[in-house]
């Protein structure tokens, strides 16, 4: 199985940022692969070992392609450059150099083409987090973005069902609450895999979390045993989603979820002989 130098580089953005954050004291959550359509993860800031409600979105960018003399350019298309723009939380481009070992960043809202030029100077280290990233996250500290997210859930647009959930499954404010339990436990039946993903995850982290107490801190116990509930509702059609949609594939020619599926679609024997009329 080959491993492409290009997979390598993209690694070692990740690592560099989760490191400089981690260093910060602070929070690098990733977005799962699957999930990644256009961002990586999320930053979270933490001061005096408490949360501080504040979050960037984090789009990296590393090889050494992306090198120029003085700066990084790096391009994007219409498509993804909408999206970062419509997002409900800032967004950053990183981008990174494993030969120099160098990170810089840049707000996308800054930047007016689909060629976003970084220069060399705007370094993204810890002294960036407390300064200018934070005031940036600060921007949009207001908690109607929670709202704006918990609506968007209620789209027939399901990138915006997808952005929806995704920020409220990652803002501290909201992640372990019973609301967005409820939302996620609905969202359980979305048609989109991607949404399904993230909806599980919910619930999951909500009635697991009291294992991760010593990490986590206080437990919500009443969000907890309300998560149960949640999956006690759970029908048949909730599994046949969340198997179809979490199953990645990598079993044989055809994933679990699809292989379920057809069986629940084809009729056996015995609910052949059950949907014939006057069969007792």
């Amino acid at each position: 199985m080959k491993w492409p130098n290009t997979k390598r580089a993209e690694k070692e953005g990740i690592l560099h940022v989760e490191e400089v954050v981690n260093r910060h004291g602070s929070i690098f959550r990733k977005v799962h692969q699957e999930e990644d359509i256009g961002i990586d993860g999320f930053i979270e800031f933490v001061a005096s070992d408490h949360s501080e409600g504040l979050l960037l979105a984090v789009q990296v960018k590393s090889g050494k392609s992306y090198e120029r003399k003085d700066r990084f350019a790096i391009t994007a298309d219409r498509q993804h450059l909408d999206y970062w723009t419509r997002f409900m939380l800032p967004v950053i481009i990183i981008a990174y150099s494993p030969s120099r070992q160098l990170a810089c960043w840049k707000a996308v809202a800054d930047s007016n083409s689909t060629t976003i030029e970084i220069p060399f100077s705007h370094i993204f280290d810890e002294i960036s987090m407390s300064t200018s990233l934070r005031n940036l996250a600060l921007t949009r500290r207001d908690e109607s973005l929670l709202y704006d997210a918990a609506n968007s859930i209620m789209s027939d647009d399901a990138d915006q069902r997808h952005r929806g959930i995704l920020l409220l499954s990652q803002h501290p404010k909201s992640r372990v609450t019973r609301l967005v339990v409820q939302l996620a436990g609905a969202l359980a039946l979305d048609n989109d895999p991607r949404i399904v993903r993230v909806a599980v995850g919910v619930v999951g982290f909500a009635i697991a979390q009291n294992k991760w107490e010593s990490f986590y801190g206080r437990v919500d116990h009443d969000v907890h045993f309300f998560a149960r509930r949640t999956c006690f509702r759970f029908n048949e059609r909730h599994v046949r989603q969340m198997l179809f949609s979490i199953d990645d594939g990598d079993f044989g020619p055809r994933s679990v979820g699809e292989a379920l599926m057809d069986c629940l679609a084809k009729p056996t024997a015995s609910n052949r002989q059950e949907s014939q009329p006057g069969v007792d």
